[in-house]
């Protein structure tokens, strides 16, 4: 309810979609801010030819994984986009493009659009979840509902992922699957999965996004 009720600005379109990305994905903070456009692999799966979207993600200790992005996430990034004055299909953007970019300054009579697509610090993304948890948090001990508002006061980004895990399980997607997506260290070293696999992990995190973030 809160992100619907911000005003349609490019602060707004930016927040939706982070928090709809962190979300959907489970990233870390420094991962969000290492997403980039070139990174988005696209694939089409099944007999009707589905396409099958995910991000090349460097996690810790260097080990590369594969995150599915699902539809509803790849929506609201084209919509992110094209509010950054970029095409609104990744695939159209410079590979270096980051999905997460600072907000555009006013320079003279037009805006500074080269601004808007500089990369955030993984210090900003962090800045930027806890500014929605802080007004939230507000808005409920205004009510009185004064262990709620310290709960929300204290959400961070990882928070997003923590989020993604525990509400992906409580809708049985299974936990092989949470556990790629979030590349936990207790995986196999190996990240490089068969087709079979990728195509598993893609439509279980499709579905569980349609079902939670609609």
């Amino acid at each position: 309810r809160y992100l619907t009720d911000l005003p349609p600005d490019e602060h707004a379109a930016r927040l939706r979609f982070v928090v709809l990305l962190a979300y959907a994905t489970g990233l870390r903070a420094s991962e969000l801010a290492d997403a980039r456009c070139g990174r988005l692999q696209r694939r089409a799966v099944g007999e009707a030819g589905e396409e099958m979207v995910r991000l090349r993600v460097l996690g810790k200790g260097g080990r590369i994984r594969w995150v599915p992005i699902a539809p509803a996430v790849m929506d609201a990034l084209g919509e992110y986009l094209r509010e950054r004055g970029l095409p609104a299909d990744p695939a159209h953007c410079d590979p270096a493009i980051p999905l997460l970019a600072r907000l555009s300054r006013t320079v003279g009579q037009g805006a500074d659009v080269a601004n808007c697509n500089e990369p955030l610090t993984t210090a900003a993304i962090y800045r930027i979840f806890k500014q929605p948890f802080g007004d939230i948090s507000r808005q409920l001990e205004r009510k009185g509902l004064i262990e709620d508002a310290a709960q929300l006061a204290r959400a961070s980004t990882h928070w997003m992922r923590h989020t993604f895990g525990s509400h992906a399980a409580a809708d049985q997607v299974p936990l092989t699957v949470v556990q790629k997506v979030l590349g936990h260290a207790s995986l196999a070293t190996t990240t490089l999965y068969s087709q079979a696999e990728d195509e598993v992990v893609w439509r279980e995190v499709g579905r569980f996004v349609a079902r939670r973030a609609s």
